[in-house]
């Protein structure tokens, strides 16, 4: 792409975010006060942009992209659900509006980092690492698979003597009551849910893995409510209950709830990635540079967003999240000047190879929907327009 063609797309961000100002400048609250202010810093900056086109850098456009995020995240905000007089959004509820041209202007904004060709070296400086979610992955100790990652719990200095007892209370109490269930004519999936509780718990790995797996829980207890006993029902409930409770204590696991909240995927984009998981699981199952765990958990978090008819946000939180911190992992290695072994080097390359060439075209646009998740459209577009380097050898 020539600058020409960037100096469109700044200009187009202009025009969108003139638009999307006149539309919310007639209402009168802190937040949209807010939003208005953003709005100008993203415009004054996309002007800068203009001014020194010959010159611009990576890092410009990473600025921009930083502002949109912020503006994005005004779309949890409860109290945009009033409806806009502006005549292009006319009758339209704000909160809709705001998250699609954040979305747009996102997008503007990712074709302005392709445009700038960035080069390997640049585009791994803009990777985050893994993030709190059901699942990480990690290289084994001879750089040869990925694996799970090892996280023992790590709750904060102050919350850890409380955390940690409360932990070992629930352990006892998950002991007996999934001891009780399984002598019980319960349904298999009913107990097969508890154990997983209980081994979760019982491995202090993981919190948020565990808080998934209680929520999982959960709902097979709603669903067979009636093939319990009152006793039954009241033990388990009790214990699903105790262990809420003690994800509380992990600060880690508040944080990804607060995350899970500004989650606004539609059920039609939660499909789309759930059926590229279950894909990427199947080709990964054929692989011998991932341990038998990481497809394992691939499915398990697909299988979790499938369990209700609307998602819980928490659950399209682990299935985008675990996806991530995958990419994460293999983009980090495969775009890397130096790694610890070249051999996770090629490694990486060759499952990204895989992995791009399975999912549907729509994969990293549907992920890059979750906030703080936009790199992934960056890195993907980036790697597909250099697959042939990625290919196996």
């Amino acid at each position: 792409m020539d600058r020409a063609k960037i100096l469109n797309l700044l200009e187009t961000m202009e025009a969108r975010v003139d638009r999307t100002e006149r539309a919310f400048a007639p209402i009168a609250s802190p937040e949209v006060h807010d939003i208005l202010q953003l709005l100008r810093v993203l415009k004054i900056r996309a002007l800068r942009c203009r001014s020194k086109i010959d010159a611009l850098k990576p890092s410009d456009i990473g600025d921009l992209s930083e502002i949109i995020q912020e503006v994005r995240a005004f779309t949890s905000v409860p109290d945009l659900e009033f409806k806009l007089t502006q005549s292009e959004y006319q009758g339209r509820i704000a909160r809709e509006v705001l998250a699609e041209e954040a979305t747009y202007l996102r997008n503007l904004s990712q074709g302005m980092l392709i445009g700038l060709q960035l080069t390997a070296d640049g585009l791994h400086d803009l990777l985050p690492a893994q993030k709190p979610a059901a699942y990480r992955f990690a290289f084994d100790n001879d750089n040869e698979r990925v694996v799970i990652a090892n996280e023992p719990f790590r709750p904060t200095a102050r919350e850890a003597e409380v955390a940690l007892a409360a932990l070992d209370e629930i352990i006892v109490q998950a002991t007996e009551a999934v001891e009780d269930l399984h002598q019980s004519n319960a349904a298999p999936r009913l107990k097969a849910a508890f154990s997983r509780l209980k081994e979760r718990l019982s491995s202090y790995r993981n919190i948020v893995q565990v808080g998934q797996c209680n929520h999982a829980a959960s709902r097979m207890l709603k669903a067979y409510v009636e093939e319990l006993s009152a006793p039954q029902f009241e033990q388990m409930r009790a214990l699903v209950e105790g262990v809420s409770a003690v994800l509380a204590q992990f600060a880690e696991w508040r944080q990804f709830c607060e995350s899970a909240a500004q989650v606004a995927l539609d059920d039609a984009a939660i499909a789309e990635i759930r059926a590229d998981t279950l894909v990427l699981a199947q080709q990964l199952k054929r692989s011998t540079h991932t341990s038998e765990d990481v497809p394992r958990a691939l499915e398990e978090v697909a299988e979790w967003v499938n369990e209700e008819a609307q998602p819980d946000k928490r659950d399209a939180l682990s299935l985008v999240r675990t996806l991530e911190n995958f990419w994460s992992l293999l983009t980090r290695n495969a775009l890397a000047k130096a790694v610890k072994d070249e051999t996770s080097k090629v490694i990486a390359r060759g499952i990204i190879f895989v992995a791009i060439t399975a999912v549907s075209a729509g994969f990293a646009a549907n992920i890059s929907r979750i906030p703080g998740a936009e790199w992934i459209e960056t890195t993907f577009a980036y790697v597909k327009a250099n697959l042939q380097s990625f290919g196996v050898k």
